[in-house]
């Protein structure tokens, strides 16, 4: 069974590297669907492995090799960037951003926004603002 997924070794390489490079992106797919639902539910690795077909140490090693991060980082870059386009195109509170991008405390959710984009959810969300308005606007300031 787990042969007929792609994901284990077997003669024809050249076919495993599509295959995996196949699984792994329905599997970056589902973390972007799923990040981007209201209030998101955390995939598993686990949860995620059995859709596959595959173990979730398989799995994670996969994950590390053809994306070059953790399934976890995936998953968190999948929740920032989700929150990140929310920041952008909505005017939600940062804490309701926060609740659906999946977290349950706005500290925790602005700790990793901040990791990842170096600044605040709010001065993300200014700065954006700035760069999307006309240019004209800039030269009464």
């Amino acid at each position: 069974m787990l042969q007929r997924t792609g994901l284990v070794p077997n003669a024809a390489s050249a076919e495993n590297k599509s295959g995996t490079q196949a699984r792994c992106d329905r599997a970056s797919n589902i973390l972007r669907q799923a990040a981007s639902q209201p209030n998101p539910r955390p995939v598993r690795l686990s949860a995620l492995a059995r859709e596959l077909g595959v173990s979730a140490g398989y799995l994670s090693r996969q994950f590390k090799r053809e994306f070059g991060v953790s399934f976890r980082s995936l998953a968190l870059r999948a929740r920032q960037a989700h929150a990140a386009n929310l920041l952008e195109s909505t005017d939600l509170l940062v804490k309701e951003i926060a609740a659906q991008a999946g977290y349950r405390h706005v500290s925790d959710f602005s700790t990793s926004f901040r990791k990842i984009h170096q600044m605040s959810p709010t001065a993300y969300r200014k700065q954006v603002s700035r760069e999307q308005r006309p240019p004209w606007i800039f030269a009464a300031c």
